[in-house]
């Protein structure tokens, strides 16, 4: 059974669930997600392993779901600059010292992050500004 089609069935079921298609499709980063917003209308924690296990949906799941942090997926978001960047911006509203390394390796996403998040020099991301 796909992640697809195990939403669709937990969906129709809720809250009386089947137990396969309760186990495919909270290990589905995407189906977990979809249905936190759209069947349980807030946070679903037996589908946030899989849903921290990609940078879409932990930054979405932050945004959309929790209106705030998300600690499980912030490993995640910490390694790559644009999400580390937009989970800064988007949720944390300040600073986010994990993802400082990852912003720090990309102009695009270190100068705005100085300018806006920090409002304060980012001596981590200078050389990479001074190059671009």
């Amino acid at each position: 059974m796909s992640p697809l089609d195990a939403y669709h069935l937990c969906e129709r079921a809720w809250p009386h669930v089947g137990i396969e298609e309760w186990v495919v499709m909270r290990r589905d980063p995407m189906a977990s997600l979809v249905f936190a917003k759209n069947v349980i209308k807030g946070p679903f924690p037996e589908g946030e392993k899989a849903i921290a296990s990609s940078e879409d949906t932990a930054l979405r799941y932050a945004q959309e779901i929790l209106h705030g942090p998300f600690p499980q997926g912030e490993r995640i978001l910490a390694a790559n600059p644009k999400y580390a960047f937009a989970y800064a911006q988007k949720v944390l509203n300040g600073p986010f010292p994990a993802g400082e390394a990852a912003i720090a390796q990309d102009a695009a996403y270190a100068y705005p992050y100085a300018l806006h998040i920090l409002k304060a020099p980012f001596p981590e991301g200078e050389p990479v500004i001074a190059r671009d």
